[in-house]
């Protein structure tokens, strides 16, 4: 069994050309093996105006 380490985690945000998103990094890797997409916000759908 992996035993948890506790060191500090520093996120930071950087710069991003996409000015409707945010990049978010961490001074280590977070996620081992995989990736995760996490969407704070519920999709949407078009309505028109």
């Amino acid at each position: 069994m992996l035993k948890a380490q506790e060191r500090p985690v520093h996120i930071y945000m950087e710069a991003n050309p996409n000015p409707n998103s945010l990049k978010f990094v961490a001074n280590f890797l977070l996620v081992d093996e995989a990736s995760a997409l996490i969407s704070l916000m519920p999709a949407r759908r078009r309505t028109p105006i």
